[in-house]
């Protein structure tokens, strides 16, 4: 079976490049022939390789500015190659233009990624009416499967697409084999993480505020922000260099490997105060390294983490995201004890084997017949 996923996302944009890294290399073990079409950005880390994986990274084309992932090879590679699954990242791009052009929609799925979230709207309305009206809600209707992560966004294509025979409702995973072994000094360093791309959807405008409202109560708190910059770098240094306050927070760049668990090994707390999200793999990862974690309710693993109490959820005002900062800083036992619900919640719904394992079943509807 040949797949393709297509993705404007680089290596850099995090969860949803992993998400796709993971489906990938699963079905190259299970005998699939996949390749991986990205976009090739300009002081972006390039895709990762991943061994029998074809990975194609398009170059930008100045039109990709007025429609993102538009490429002639692209289109190309949809015309002239065989495909069984086309694998389809996000909306609002030129991947699904160039499928509904070449009536492909029989082969054809979709990840949301959080594209129908109502905050996504408030951004390009022009776009999204020309994408909608045009072409694009014409071919969801059409198309073989829509893969959602859970049940809100599935809420969220209904009211954008009306009724689909088939969206299928599948979380991300995070690999379960590291024992969990809770870090002696977790609770005493009062550092709060925030490890996401700086984009104006992950709520850093509130944030920032609200941290200071902590440093009121806790002086030493630390706010530790780490990720690429999408837009919010310079709203954060002007913000740190306005209410002097370099001493509590920090920028810490682009953290991988060694440096990135350094950080979370320290961290008293996980937050993502997300106005938009698909389903965070960060917090999956905050939750494994047993980091109370701090979410939006527009996270999308908010329910869940509410179901097991396995973190603290809030709403988007500074007053409720300092408050709940505080009470995390501050209870200890508290802590631990959705710490330890945490480590259950993962290994009873995001063990990835058993998540890939649902994928791979899905990927088998496509066969040929």
């Amino acid at each position: 079976m040949k797949v393709i996923h297509i993705l404007n996302y680089s290596w850099e944009n995090g969860g949803s490049s992993k998400v796709v890294h993971d489906i990938a290399q699963r079905q190259q073990k299970e005998g699939f022939e996949v390749s991986i079409f990205s976009i090739d950005k300009t002081g972006h880390r390039p895709y990762i390789e991943i061994e029998g994986v074809e990975i194609v990274l398009l170059q930008p084309h100045f039109l990709a500015k007025l429609l993102p992932l538009f490429s002639t090879e692209l289109y190309k590679a949809l015309k002239n190659r065989h495909f069984d699954i086309i694998h389809l990242h996000g909306l609002w791009n030129f991947s699904l233009l160039a499928a509904y052009i070449l009536g492909l929609a029989h082969k054809t799925m979709i990840t949301i990624h959080g594209c129908l979230n109502p905050f996504t709207f408030k951004c390009n309305a022009l776009k999204r009416a020309i994408f909608t009206y045009g072409f694009q809600r014409r071919f969801m209707k059409e198309i073989k499967m829509i893969h959602v992560f859970h049940e809100k966004e599935k809420e969220y294509v209904k009211n954008y697409l009306g009724e689909h025979p088939n969206i299928e409702v599948l979380a991300n995973g995070i690999d379960l084999d590291a024992k969990f072994e809770l870090k002696k000094d977790r609770f005493s360093s009062n550092k709060v993480l925030f490890l996401s791309r700086l984009d104006p959807i992950k709520g850093l405008d509130l944030l920032l505020p609200a941290f200071l409202q902590v440093i009121q109560n806790i002086p030493g708190a630390t706010l530790q922000i780490a990720g690429p910059d999408f837009g919010m770098l310079a709203y954060v240094q002007a913000f740190i260099e306005k209410h002097n306050v370099a001493q509590n927070v920090q920028y810490l760049g682009v953290l991988t490997g060694k440096a990135k668990k350094e950080v979370q090994d320290k961290a008293n707390a996980f937050i993502l105060p997300s106005y938009s999200e698909g389903f965070s793999i960060a917090v999956l990862e905050a939750l494994h390294e047993g980091i109370p974690v701090l979410v939006s309710t527009e996270t999308g693993l908010s329910e869940d983490i509410t179901d097991y109490n396995a973190g603290t959820i809030f709403p988007f005002e500074i007053e409720a995201i300092a408050q709940c900062i505080l009470n995390t800083l501050e209870n200890t036992e508290e802590s631990k004890k959705q710490v330890e619900n945490g480590q259950k919640m993962l290994s009873e719904k995001f063990d990835i084997r058993k998540i890939l394992d649902k994928m791979i079943a899905f990927n088998y509807q496509f066969e040929s017949k």
